[in-house]
């Protein structure tokens, strides 16, 4: 199909659709024009069709490079810490590192949505049924995650 397309394509530079006659000799001679173009580019070894294809995926260095690829994938998932294959289930551990997190820290994590809960609370209240302030910023909470 590639071989088939011309500059600029039906509607492009020849202006082919304009004229009727020339749009009929291009669509009955797009197979054969094709042909031609894939018989030069054999006869001249650009083309790579030891697999029966001309798609670059199958190639076999493509497929090479493909399959190391997907090895790095799995030996980079499998280095990773199973946060639920661990002894410590009273910590909260980092799955990036494997460390456990600090004091501060899981206190935070474990409470970020009740303090959520409590900042909204508060916005209803001082700025939805009192009706002022209400396009003023929104406070931080500054939770440490």
């Amino acid at each position: 199909m590639r071989h088939a397309q011309s500059y600029g394509g039906a509607a492009g530079a020849s202006g082919l659709l304009s004229n009727y006659q020339a749009y009929q000799r291009w669509v009955r001679t797009t197979h054969a024009r094709s042909q031609y173009v894939d018989a030069t580019l054999g006869m001249a070894g650009m083309v790579d069709n030891t697999h029966g294809t001309k798609h670059r995926d199958t190639r076999v260095t493509e497929i090479r490079k493909g399959e190391r690829l997907v090895t790095k994938a799995n030996n980079a998932i499998e280095s990773f810490l199973n946060p639920f294959s661990t002894d410590t289930k009273e910590q909260l551990l980092i799955i990036s590192s494997g460390s456990s997190a600090s004091a501060d820290i899981s206190n935070d994590v474990l409470k970020a949505e009740v303090i959520g809960q409590q900042a909204r609370d508060v916005f209803v209240e001082s700025r939805l049924k009192k009706d002022r302030d209400f396009f003023e910023p929104i406070k931080r909470l500054n939770l440490k995650t």
